[in-house]
Parts: C-alpha cells; structure tokens; sequence
C-alpha cells in the first residue's frame, strides 16, 4: 500500500513537471526538477537550471530529478553551486581541510573535491582552521561572505570604515546579531545591494539559507558578472593606469537581446552609459573601457564610483549586475617636518601622507636617502633626516617620493631650517609700510636663546616673544619716523653670547595727508 501511494506521488511531480516545466533545451545536466513547479522559487531554478549551475537528487537511474527547494543547503552543496555560478573548472590541487578528501560526493553519487578545490583556490572559502564541515548547514551571514568573496568584493568589504559598516547595519533591528567577522561582508553586500533584508526589518544573519534562497541570491549576483581591471586607476596621462577596463560574462545560455553598462556615482546618479542603443538586440561586447569622464566627456573628480550591467535575455527578462567599486584616484604626496627647526647633529622627522596606500616612500636630500616606515594602512609613512654635526645653518629641502600598485610615482618636497649655536634668521613684514601702521618683527633662533630684541633708526626697542619655533614681535610705526629704507636690528641674546643681524623695509610717505589737502584746499 506504501509503496503504491509512492509511485502515485512521482507519477503526480512527473506530469506536473511535465506541464509546467520550462520550454528550454534540452540539458546535460540533471533532468528538470519534480518538486519546483508550484514554488516561489521557480523561474530563478529554471534560468540557473538551464546554465547547468543547479544540481539535484537523481531518481530512476538519472532519469527523474528532485530539488528540495526548502531545504537547508549544506556548506558543500553553496560551494559547488558557487564553482559553478562562477564558471570555475573542477581542480585537482589539495585543500587544507581534513573533511574534504578526494572523494567527497554531494546528492549522494556527484563528485564535489573538484568544485570545493576550485572555490577554495579562487578565494571564495574563507573558512579558517582545518574543518570546512561540508555536511553543516549554511547561516547568511556566511553566504554571504562567500558569495562576496567570488565576485571579488572582498577588498572592498574590508576597506570600510568602522562607521561606514555601522551605518549599513544600523537600519535593522538585528543588526547587533551580525558576528563581528561577517559584519564587513553584510554590510557591504547591503551597500551594494545585495541583500535587503526581510519585510519586517531584520537581516537574521544566523538562519539557515535553504536551497531555494541560495539559488535566488547566486541568480542575482552571477547572470551578468562585471570584472573590473584595474579597480583603482588614475587618468592623469602619465601613461600608467589611465584608464580601466570593465569586462562583462553573460552566462552561456542566456542568449542577450540587450545590454547596457553605466557607471554611478555614491548616490546611484547615472554619470556614463556605454550602449548608444540598448533597445537594439545585440549581445554584450566582451569588455568596455572607462578613461574616468562622464557623458559629456568631462574628466570625472576623484571618488568612489560604481559600474552596474544589464542585459535582456531571450525571453525579454532583464538580469542585473551587482555593482563592482571602481576608485578614481589622484595619486597624492603631502608631508611636513616636525620639529620645522632643528639643530646641527639632531634629526628632523619627516612626516608623509598618501592620498592611497602607498607600495613605497623613500626620501633624498644633499648627501642623505632613506626610505620610509609604513603606519597607519601605507596611507601614512615617517622617517627621519639626520642633520650632519658640521651642518652649516640655512634651509633644507628633502624631496619625498612614493611608488604605487599600478607603478605611478608620484612626489613632494619638504623643507626644514637648521640653525646652530646662537644662529639666527630674521624678517619684517610687510616690507613696505607707512606711518601709523603696525609692522612684525619675526625671528628663528637656537634653543640658547634667551631673549631676542629689535632696535629701530629712531632708538626704539622692543622685545620678542617666544613662540612653538619662533619670537614675535610688532610695534606701530609712527608718524615722525623718516621715510626712504630703514633698517631694523635684531639681536639674539645667550648666556655670555649674542648676535645680530640686520633686516629693512621701506617706509612711505602717508599718502592720507595728500588727500586731506586736496579735500581741503
């Protein structure tokens, strides 16, 4: 009796897939699905099922086929079905899993080592330790981390700031839930859209993903899957990355009618389209190349920026892309020296900044070179210039240069005073002045010094104050002071030691007088 209302539920998933099972062609792979026909999941199951990504129980030696749509996937099924989403080709080189031998099967009878080799190998695995727990089932957050991984995302999960993943997390009531080494992945995924969470605000990172969920996220992300190389480049015509170039791969059976490429900014502004005539049926090229300029053929500043494929299919339905980074840049080196005044024998610390992390830092100036240390990402770099004991007093200049990925080189120049014992540097300004107008006095001296002094034509001194690496100084000129050149003498004092030297400026008549006599004459 069992056995009987058995047969009669195949023979009922058999004419039900037989009736609405898809029209496509015939396949390699398995057989159309028994159990999918009345599932929400059908149409994403049939397109995935049609490129041979889907894999299924077999019954009646291969001749009939069952899903399990609501079924929970296991780490080894996601992976194969990822190898293949991302038209990997079964390897044969070693795992460092223990639970993954050679002989791994998956839906009781097909081969998994290969597909698990090649995922592990692209970097789509990132489970650490020596157990992958192949039979385990699969949470989101890990799906998604994987998911991630393949389409090449990972770096830019990573590279956002702890702020940046808070606030894709936040929105959702369970945001707190995300274990902290998937918060990257989710994050980033929400940002790119990706995932959008369910209907009542929540992510549940920790449920099972079950099979027909798997299939759905895969079909989202892998239909039109963008490649972007370099995804950093720089349209600064120095002959080094500037330009990048988007590759597009179309899954095989797909048949694209129409397609279109655009480039947006943060915001989701369409800045660039690649396909003058989307309507008109044609298949995607296999690459397009971005020089960083929009419509209008105006170069783009630097920033974020993100590239989004579609393409329509045979049978008129549209497949997006999932949005790939792509990072404008304006290779950038900016540095100061600190402290900006040394002494003969000490060293002045050279302090850089990358506008992007850097490969290299390095530094020459007179008869000194170094190279930089790296800190804080290779965004930030130090290092230190040894003033000579002989060295004579005056302005140092120290050109810094930095090398990056793509080979640019890029540089700044830094400069520093060394002053010596009792040394002394002074200025005025401003160096043209008239009567009733307050002039500065300024001054660079050793750390002697006690007490710095400027003395005036007229017999007036005044003292200058001490600051973080100079003495300052002012004083109002008064009107009966000569016009023509004077001369200002500014005097360094130490214990049992001073020096002078000599700064002008130029004082002019008051010109105001000349127009009260004309206002009044």
């Amino acid at each position: 009796m069992r056995s009987r209302r058995l047969r009669s539920a195949v023979l009922g998933l058999v004419l039900t897939a037989w009736v609405f099972g898809p029209a496509g062609p015939a396949q390699a792979g398995d057989p159309w699905y028994l159990d999918v026909a009345h599932h929400w999941s059908l149409n994403y199951v049939r397109v995935m099922w049609e490129e041979e990504v889907t894999d299924g129980w077999l019954l009646s030696q291969g001749t009939l086929a069952m899903f399990q749509p609501d079924r929970a996937i296991t780490r080894a099924e996601y992976a194969v079905l990822l190898a293949k989403a991302f038209r990997l080709t079964p390897g044969s080189l070693p795992v460092p899993y223990l639970d993954i031998p050679a002989t791994l099967t998956v839906y009781e009878v097909k081969p998994a080592f290969g597909l698990i080799s090649a995922a592990y190998h692209r970097g789509i695995l990132t489970e650490p330790g020596a157990f992958f727990l192949p039979r385990h089932h699969v949470p989101r957050e890990v799906a998604v981390a994987y998911l991630l991984a393949g389409l090449g995302l990972e770096p830019y999960a990573f590279g956002l700031s702890p702020s940046e993943v808070a606030m894709a997390l936040f929105p959702f009531a369970d945001h707190a839930a995300v274990s902290s080494r998937f918060r990257p992945f989710m994050a980033a995924a929400i940002r790119l859209g990706i995932i959008r969470g369910f209907e009542d605000g929540t992510l549940r990172p920790h449920r099972l993903m079950t099979r027909a969920e798997a299939v759905v996220v895969v079909y989202r992300s892998c239909i039109l899957l963008l490649r972007v190389t370099p995804p950093a480049f720089s349209p600064d015509g120095d002959g080094l990355a500037d330009a990048t170039e988007i590759f597009l791969d179309v899954l095989k059976n797909r048949n694209a009618t129409g397609w279109n490429l655009a480039i947006t900014d943060l915001q989701g502004v369409v800045l660039r389209t690649f396909n003058p005539a989307p309507a008109t049926p044609a298949a995607p090229p296999a690459s397009v190349v971005w020089n960083g300029a929009n419509a209008a053929g105006v170069l783009l500043p630097p920033g974020q920026y993100f590239a989004r494929g579609w393409v329509q299919d045979r049978n008129r339905l549209v497949h997006w892309s999932v949005m790939q980074p792509i990072q404008l840049v304006d290779y950038q080196v900016r540095g100061y020296v600190l402290p900006a005044v040394v002494r003969p024998g000490q060293a002045a610390g050279l302090h850089v900044h990358t506008s992007i992390p850097a490969a290299r830092v390095w530094w020459t100036g007179g008869a000194q070179a170094g190279e930089a240390e790296a800190r804080g990402g290779r965004r930030q770099w130090s290092g230190l210039y040894p003033v000579p004991a002989h060295g004579q007093d005056g302005t140092y200049t120290v050109e810094v240069r930095a090398s990056f990925p793509s080979g640019a080189i890029r540089g700044t120049l830094l400069a520093f005073q060394v002053v010596g014992d009792l040394a002394l540097m002074a200025w005025v300004y401003p160096v043209t002045a008239s009567p009733g107008q307050r002039l500065v006095v300024e001054a660079i001296a050793c750390p002697t010094v006690t007490q710095v002094h400027a003395g005036f034509s007229d017999g007036h001194t005044i003292a200058l104050v001490p600051g973080p690496w100079r003495w300052t100084g002012e004083r109002v000129l008064p009107a009966d002071l000569a016009t023509g050149l004077q001369a200002v003498s500014v005097t360094a004092r130490a214990p049992g030691r001073e020096r002078s030297v000599q700064v002008n400026f130029w004082l002019e008549a008051d010109v105001r007088e000349d127009y009260a006599f004309i206002l009044t004459y």
